[in-house]
């Protein structure tokens, strides 16, 4: 028996590791074109173009806040239907209209809704919405000519119900 006839003669698709070292370098090529395809198709709602003026506009909103809390103002608002009504609530003896109450998505800016209240029976108005989807959602209530504004914040659709308060504190 020749030294050639023992050698092993299989070729090499046959055998486990280079199949191994092929697997890892595949993966990794697909998980990043994954990633850039997730990267490309999501918006990123969290940056803000213009951060620095709204850095400046930090101290006219405490302004703001300040001025309901003199005004005694507070609201809340209950989701109904489903989240495509909302029923507004607002306290205070001051309260001028027009107010503008606006839904912020806490990440998907396109989801924002934004209404103009003109009409106040009693103290309360009901809205019709989009359904709102599933998170956190920042809620704004305040005057048109921006003297004063309530916020408040709420999970849908774990709670259907937010009290909107002035943030005197600055959180």
């Amino acid at each position: 028996m020749s030294v050639y006839q023992t050698l092993d003669t299989k070729p090499w698709y046959k055998y486990f590791w280079p199949w191994v070292l092929i697997t890892i370098p595949t993966l990794t090529v697909i998980a990043c074109m994954i990633t850039i395809v997730l990267a490309i198709r999501s918006e990123d709602g969290l940056v803000s173009d213009d951060y620095y003026k709204e850095g400046l506009y930090i101290n006219q909103t405490f302004a703001r806040d300040k001025r309901a809390a003199e005004l005694g103002v507070m609201a809340n608002v209950q989701m109904e239907n489903e989240g495509r009504e909302l029923l507004l609530h607002v306290d205070g003896t001051q309260v001028q209209l027009p107010l503008k109450l606006s839904l912020l998505h806490a990440t998907r800016k396109h989801q924002d809704q934004v209404f103009m209240i003109n009409d106040l029976s009693y103290g309360q108005t009901r809205i019709q919405s989009l359904p709102l989807s599933a998170g956190k959602w920042y809620f704004r209530l305040e005057s048109e000519p921006g003297n004063w504004r309530l916020t408040g914040q709420m999970r849908y659709p774990q709670e259907n119900r937010v009290s909107m308060q002035p943030n005197v504190h600055g959180d």
